[in-house]
């Protein structure tokens, strides 16, 4: 199988680069990538993909018109997928098989500072559900950052012990301590 990285000389003022991006359109460029080349496999760049389950929905019915089986990695928002449970198999049967959840922290508190939701135990529960019922065929990956507002040492020592332990559901993950650059330009003469 190929991927779009393999296509030669690809025109990317497609479609699918478009901020207007429809069903139709999209649906024709999946299927013009697969004629024309054979692909199948995506990396979907949407800043979050389920972030409504109308958008879910839409992606469901769209692969299941398509010629091939689609797969795709994405950019998942947990605490959506434990809100809306329903979209779980949506995005599955879609062809969802590597999602890359921004969880960030596992803390409440922190959590809602920085507008994510889910408790930890749910979020957890969710990843755990998806595993349990997908086994191998997708993988999971969760970003973390230490340092956020509002987390003390002990909520890190008790993510970081988590992480490590067998009670993970994620098959890899990215921990990173929270950063603040300058963002004054450089003059380079």
């Amino acid at each position: 199988q190929k991927t779009a990285y393999e296509i030669p000389k690809r025109d990317w003022s497609s479609d699918v680069c478009s901020s207007d991006l429809t069903e139709v359109s999209l649906y024709k460029e999946l299927v013009t990538n697969f004629e024309k080349h054979k692909i199948t496999r995506y990396t979907i760049s949407d800043d979050t993909l389920n972030d409504s389950v109308e958008k879910c929905e839409m992606l469901y019915k769209l692969s299941q018109r398509l010629p091939f089986q689609l797969e795709f990695w994405a950019y998942i928002r947990l605490d959506l997928l434990a809100a809306h449970p329903e979209t779980i198999d949506m995005l599955y049967q879609a062809g969802l098989r590597a999602p890359y959840y921004g969880i960030e922290s596992l803390n409440e508190e922190t959590a809602k500072f920085i507008g994510k939701g889910g408790s930890r135990n749910k979020l957890i529960d969710t990843m755990q559900f998806i595993k349990n019922k997908y086994k191998n065929n997708i993988s999971q990956t969760g970003s973390f950052i230490f340092g956020l507002p509002r987390e003390n040492l002990s909520s890190m020592q008790q993510t970081a012990e988590w992480l490590l332990s067998d009670q993970n559901p994620l098959d890899s993950w990215d921990l990173m301590p929270l950063g603040i650059r300058n963002s004054k330009k450089i003059n380079s003469t």
